[in-house]
């Protein structure tokens, strides 16, 4: 991981030096975060773990409760990834084509199961971007 990081570093870099006419100042640029991405709805997930550990009856209490569902929308809870007490889920609107997937990513505690997080920006390829807690997160599920 480390090394095909740098090796994108030394690519973006090439690439600022020779389309910017030169290096300015002492170093090169450091690369920007990643775009944020999303998810189109038609993707069919390939579970990670077992399912039958992350019940969708049970995170779907808690995603309704936690996130805002537009009037009229129905949403659908599909999980993408289970192994130790965490959840990666998408919730998607499959019959409408104007409402993105949203990832989320939950943590099943004592107290049952809780929201990470939740949005576009999650990227476990890329941990220096997000917050501990969902670092933690995606190691758990072996997505970084």
């Amino acid at each position: 991981m480390h090394q095909l990081f740098r090796c994108l570093t030394v690519v973006v870099s090439l690439v600022c030096v020779t389309s910017c006419g030169g290096r300015e100042g002492t170093g090169l640029a450091l690369p920007s975060a990643p775009p944020v991405r999303t998810v189109p709805a038609s993707v069919e997930p390939t579970v990670l773990g077992d399912p039958a550990d992350c019940p969708v009856s049970e995170l779907q209490p808690v995603i309704h409760r936690e996130i805002p569902i537009a009037e009229g929308v129905k949403a659908e809870t599909r999980v993408l990834a289970c192994r130790n007490d965490y959840a990666q889920v998408l919730l998607v609107a499959p019959d409408r084509q104007d409402v993105e997937p949203l990832p989320i990513y939950l943590h099943h505690t004592i107290d049952g199961w809780q929201i990470v997080d939740s949005g576009g920006h999650i990227d476990c390829t890329y941990p220096e971007g997000i917050p501990q807690r969902t670092v933690d997160a995606c190691q758990a599920l072996g997505l970084s």
